[in-house]
């Protein structure tokens, strides 16, 4: 459905939608106008509780270790500085917005690493209601639908179709992943550059990668689990069973593309053509899950109740990820030019 609307509507060949945040609008919009009963309400919960947690265990299986020691120094050059200044901005700025903790948090990983994807895998760890939830993807997809109509015209005027500059900034400043491919789409019809498409998309993974370590942080954050507790219940509230499966599959994905390489088969059993077949029906499990739980999640949210945590919201996403876009051309523009 979503590369049906990237056709329709914006004639690309890969929609700048993804289908995560298409299930999560479809399902607001739904419950707004269509009336549904609360007979539903347990088979919804029982969705997020269950398809969201192991769609982001099978999510760890799309990330390889060993793809990260092939990744350009200038991209962790600037996608490094982005993450961890934009979380700190967040943690001693957003109180000065008034803006719940954990709805700017949510905004805050969600700019910064990659969409709504980061929001879904840190909402657990930050028990994040339904509806702060939805309003994070809601303000994220704004403007990174902004963004990505726009960045392209302005990267290129910022940086005269430098193809590492433009792909670095696209990569860096936009939030979800199909966005970044959308907006490099963009860039290559209007200035013939298909190595920004390429450039843009591996600094995007290294931005995705980041959630290895920013889930766990923020789970020490929030949950506040002294170590002198010391007890087994202790460590696993301070880090949720599922990160554990998250962080297996990404080595499960390394170590098995590294036997590949060494013996030709991966795990003495799998051939190449076997070996990506099964990681790509993981990934595809995976991102059934998560959109089924989206939907679920967009169906028993009262748009309502969003309405009531007022416009500031939308102010502080707008200041959150002009940030962002202005930090990563600076860092681009002095450190790697």
């Amino acid at each position: 459905m979503s590369d049906f609307i990237g056709n329709l509507i914006f004639n690309f060949s890969k929609s700048p939608f993804s289908p995560v945040t298409i299930a999560i609008l479809t399902g607001l919009i739904l419950r707004h106008f269509i009336s549904i009963t609360k007979n539903f309400d347990l088979g919804y919960q029982f969705c997020i509780k269950y398809f969201l947690k192991w769609g982001i265990i099978l999510l760890g299986i799309k990330l390889s270790l060993s793809e990260v020691l092939d990744f350009s120094f200038n991209s962790l050059l600037v996608v490094v500085p982005c993450i961890f200044f934009t979380i700190f901005l967040v943690l001693f700025v957003g109180s000065y917005f008034n803006i719940p903790k954990k709805i700017a948090l949510l905004i805050a990983v969600g700019t910064s690493i990659c969409g709504a994807t980061a929001i879904v895998a840190t909402a657990p760890v930050l028990k994040a209601k339904k509806e702060e939830i939805s309003f994070a993807i809601a303000t994220i997809t704004l403007f990174g639908l902004f963004a990505m109509i726009f960045y392209p015209f302005l990267a290129n005027f910022l940086f005269s179709n430098n193809s590492l500059a433009v792909g670095l900034f696209l990569g860096s400043s936009i939030h979800d992943t199909a966005q970044v491919t959308g907006a490099s789409i963009i860039y290559d019809q209007q200035y013939t550059n298909e190595n920004v498409i390429i450039i843009s998309t591996v600094t995007k993974l290294i931005r995705n990668t980041a959630m290895i370590i920013v889930i766990p942080f923020l789970a020490i954050k929030q949950n506040k689990v002294w170590a002198s507790e010391n007890s087994l219940s202790s460590i696993l509230k301070l880090f949720p069973l599922f990160i554990f499966g998250f962080i297996f599959f990404i080595f499960l994905r390394t170590f098995g593309d590294f036997l590949l390489i060494q013996n030709q088969y991966s795990f003495y059993y799998f051939s190449e053509s076997q070996w990506n077949s099964t990681v790509l029906f993981l990934s595809s499990i995976s991102k059934i899950l998560l959109t089924i739980a989206m939907a679920a999640i967009g169906l028993s949210t009262d748009i309502h109740s969003i309405k009531k945590m007022g416009i500031k919201i939308f102010y502080f996403g707008f200041i959150i990820a002009l940030f962002v876009g202005i930090l990563s051309f600076f860092i681009i523009k002095f450190l790697i030019l």
